[in-house]
């Protein structure tokens, strides 16, 4: 009889416990809302739970005189997959970001976020802008920070318009800011068996493209010259050297202001393009 009380009784217990751990869990409950059935990453104000690459482009050439400036963001899932999120608006600075998404093949699709510069919107050197994300009518969410490189143009550099490709061109520069990473290349001509020019235009992936750094351990070096030597310009294995193009790229790494998915980026570049005739030595 005893025994059986003590059961009577270790159950009352147990059942007064569950019922008051019950009514606390639902007293939790209705302060934060009914729990959301949305996938990861989509409730209000949350941090967006993507695989987010930012770039911020800024290009001058001297030949022919060009500049221009756009932003592109990319949305990927975290098995780097792009996204398609026309619900989802980006904005810099308060500018909306256009949303399009680019096609190839069938099943070939590109989406992606694009700020064109256009005479009502410049980018400013040595500028911070913060990018902002919205999903569909949620309140707007910081996303990232970026600032633009500092000042560089193709005034910065001393180099003639055309080159005898028997001499060594000396390349310098005055006023740079920032470190910068230099790009050499050339391109090739030849004619072909019915006696038309063919060109071949390196660039950063040519088997032959040189790199080298201005400034190191994040200092800048405001005046120097580099040079490129003449057996770089002269001619190799039935192809002319007709020009040297010449890349000198400034970059700036920015942060993001809430969780996103590694390997994410964010980086603003001001890349000067100038090409160098090269001329064919003359008879001595």
């Amino acid at each position: 009889m005893r025994l059986l009380v003590v059961i009577t009784t270790g159950l009352a217990v147990v059942l007064v416990a569950v019922f008051v751990i019950r009514m606390r869990a639902g007293g939790s409950a209705g302060q934060s809302g009914p729990i959301s059935a949305t996938a990861p990453g989509e409730g209000a104000g949350r941090s967006p739970e993507w695989r987010v690459e930012v770039q911020l482009e800024h290009l001058s050439e001297r030949n022919p005189d060009y500049e221009a400036s756009r932003l592109t963001v990319v949305l990927r899932d975290s098995k780097g997959r792009e996204l398609e999120t026309p619900d989802t608006g980006l904005e810099l600075g308060g500018v909306p970001l256009k949303y399009a998404v680019g096609q190839g093949n069938y099943y070939d699709r590109h989406p992606y976020y694009r700020l064109q510069e256009d005479p009502g919107f410049r980018f400013a050197a040595d500028n911070p802008y913060e990018l902002a994300v919205r999903r569909a009518n949620e309140p707007l969410l910081p996303l990232a920070i970026l600032r633009t490189p500092k000042a560089l143009s193709p005034e910065s550099f001393r180099l003639p318009v055309s080159h005898p490709g028997d001499r060594d061109l000396v390349i310098s520069w005055t006023g740079l800011a920032q470190p910068a990473e230099l790009l050499i290349y050339r391109t090739l001509t030849s004619v072909d068996e019915h006696g038309n020019q063919v060109s071949m235009e390196g660039g950063p992936y040519a088997d032959d493209a040189m790199r080298r750094r201005i400034g190191s351990g994040g200092l800048s070096l405001p005046d120097g010259s580099t040079t490129i030597p003449a057996a770089y310009l002269q001619a190799t294995k039935g192809h002319v050297v007709t020009s040297v193009g010449l890349e000198i790229t400034a970059r700036s790494d920015g942060r993001f202001l809430c969780p996103v998915v590694e390997p994410s980026k964010v980086v603003a570049t001001r890349r000067v393009v100038v090409r160098v005739d090269v001329t064919t030595p003359r008879a001595r």
